[in-house]
């Protein structure tokens, strides 16, 4: 619902911009977000091609600071802005929404329910079955997340999948609220993710049609995305080539 004022000169602003100026900064933690990944061989097409390239780079990448944070995939109708930033305490990285995922679409439009998927690598190299199987058994699962973190939190650049290595390190960070401490937000808008305690939970990549038809992936729904204008999508997780412009806040 869009609220409206006007002054005694008559200009009309808008409400909902003026809240999401006000709170736009507001670190706090978000519970119960699905987490998945995905990588190079995985995204489509296969490659490290993104939706979203305004906010600093386009293709997937990143180290995991909050100065090149990982690539974060996530339904386009939910609350996250494009180029959101968030935190990973369970992996100490940095993310940043700059690519769509259909499937987290579906998630939220069932119940709400916050799915991101999480940027493996690499921007040059297909990892192949290697990789896939290294995102199907990182730790994933369901994650509290932190909006709008501080840009000086503990990072971990070790990344997630290279050279055949799959890294699944998860850190105990103690209770999530606590990074919010001293005021979050420094240094951009975003949200971070994690639990405030070491994982159990094996993550794997969003439901789409796989490159490979291996028995031992975790996920085998195929699934088919409707081709967006001339850039098409063989399943329903990334959309290279989507544009959108939209501004949220909903009171």
């Amino acid at each position: 619902m869009k609220a409206s004022f006007g002054t005694t000169f008559g200009t009309t602003f808008a409400l909902p911009l003026l809240f999401q100026h006000i709170f736009a900064q507001s670190c706090f933690p978000q519970n119960d977000v699905k987490v998945t990944f995905f990588g190079y061989p995985d995204n489509s097409p296969p490659g490290a091609g993104i939706a979203f390239t305004q906010c600093g780079r386009s293709l997937a990448g990143g180290t995991g600071t909050h100065d090149d944070p990982i690539s974060l995939a996530t339904a386009t109708q939910g609350d996250f802005a494009v180029c959101d930033i968030v935190y990973l305490p369970w992996l100490k990285k940095y993310a940043r929404y700059d690519d769509d995922c259909e499937q987290c679409g579906k998630d939220w439009d069932n119940g709400r329910q916050y799915h991101i998927d999480l940027w493996t690598g690499s921007t040059t190299v297909d990892g192949g079955q290697t990789q896939i199987e290294c995102e199907n058994s990182l730790p994933g699962g369901q994650q509290t997340i932190i909006r709008h973190p501080a840009n000086d939190l503990d990072t971990d650049t070790t990344p997630l999948f290279s050279n055949g290595n799959c890294n699944r390190k998860t850190y105990d960070v103690g209770s999530s609220p606590s990074l919010c401490a001293g005021g979050g937000g420094g240094g951009g808008g975003g949200a971070s993710s994690g639990r405030s305690s070491k994982s159990s939970n094996t993550g794997s990549v969003a439901t789409k049609t796989r490159i490979s038809t291996s028995s031992t992936l975790l996920s085998t729904t195929s699934q088919t995305r409707t081709p967006q204008g001339n850039q098409g999508c063989t399943w329903e997780g990334h959309c290279l080539g989507k544009s959108l412009v939209w501004a949220k806040l909903s009171i």
